[in-house]
């Protein structure tokens, strides 16, 4: 009886082309999800997790490896891309006027500071909805 370890039938070789050749089509996966109508409740998580993701990339920005990752991975540190489908959720629910030009199918740029404005307001207006506790 040998004592090597047995290997199973999906090794790291196998498997990571396998996970990497399937990246692009998950990805059409998520962007077709972000243009889809939202409810308010996942409006919030998606702005959420943007405006998380822009705050990360600023702290990042300041030190040479996390610029570095910010390049790599394509963080903005000034800037936070939403789906029109989230802005439009947003708009409609903080009471403001359709963007122009906007639809659910678009990506758009903000400032970081901007997003970060809309998502305490937007929570405040959810929260007084009784959506969120």
């Amino acid at each position: 009886m040998s004592s090597a370890p047995r290997q199973g039938k999906f090794t790291a070789n196998v498997v990571t082309p396998l996970v990497t050749g399937a990246a692009p089509f998950v990805r059409r996966f998520s962007d077709s999800a972000d243009t889809v109508g939202m409810d308010e409740g996942l409006s919030l998580q998606y702005l959420h997790r943007r405006v998380a993701e822009g705050v990360n990339a600023r702290r990042r920005a300041s030190w040479l490896f996390g610029r570095l990752y910010n390049a790599m991975t394509g963080s903005n540190p000034a800037q936070v891309e939403l789906s029109g489908a989230v802005l439009l959720t947003v708009t409609r629910v903080l009471g403001h006027d359709r963007p122009e030009g906007v639809v659910a199918a678009s990506r758009l740029s903000l400032p970081l500071e901007a997003a970060e404005r809309l998502l305490a307001d937007y929570t405040a207006a959810v929260k007084s909805r009784g959506l969120v506790a």
